[in-house]
């Protein structure tokens, strides 16, 4: 009995030794997550300021998808620390004289809405997902997107002529309808290009 009271010390010493488990698995049936970036990861607590407009450089393209156009936004710290970028922003398509393209706001049935720290200098640490639909106007020619941060963090202007199908305009697919462009996802973590 004592033997084996001792044994058991001693693995206890040994586990404890050993530290703390590496990482779970997600239950069965669950999705795994994004898979996070190389590099040291930063936690939201260590960047406790928000991502203001003037801090982030973004850039966007689009291709076709379900006859509607698909568009990523890619966003990088250009400040100094560390900063959040959180909440759903308001997006609209603009042209290339700054001109609102007549395209209504969708509401996304339920956007993803994450947190993502954005650390300064890397590339393309976050992006934003739009879906355009239902575009039965004339060719707009080159578009932006005016993306306004939420909680009052300020604008900025992304091209929305980048790769892969830069030029892609929406099928009309019910003309006397408004175009839409809806936030999909708000903000999912960058990787390494």
């Amino acid at each position: 009995m004592a033997a084996a009271l001792a044994g058991i010390a001693v693995l206890s010493g040994c586990a404890a030794a050993a530290g703390p488990a590496g990482p779970v698995s997600p239950a069965p049936g669950s999705s795994p997550p994004r898979p996070s970036p190389p590099g040291p990861a930063l936690s939201a607590s260590a960047a406790t300021q928000p991502c203001t407009a003037s801090a982030l450089r973004s850039r966007g393209g689009r291709e076709g998808e379900n006859m509607g156009a698909h568009g990523d936004v890619w966003f990088t710290n250009i400040g100094p620390r560390p900063c959040v970028l959180r909440g759903i922003p308001r997006v609209r398509i603009v042209r290339a004289d700054g001109s609102l393209l007549a395209v209504h706001r969708a509401r996304s049935p339920a956007p993803f809405n994450h947190t993502v720290v954005l650390a300064p200098g890397k590339p393309h640490a976050a992006w934003l997902e739009v879906y355009w639909s239902n575009w039965c106007g004339p060719p707009p020619g080159p578009l932006r997107l005016r993306i306004s941060l939420a909680h009052g963090r300020g604008t900025l202007t992304a091209t929305f002529d980048g790769p892969p199908d830069r030029s892609y305009v929406p099928v009309c697919l019910a003309r006397g309808q408004p175009s839409t462009l809806a936030v999909i996802d708000a903000y999912v973590p960058g990787f390494e290009m």
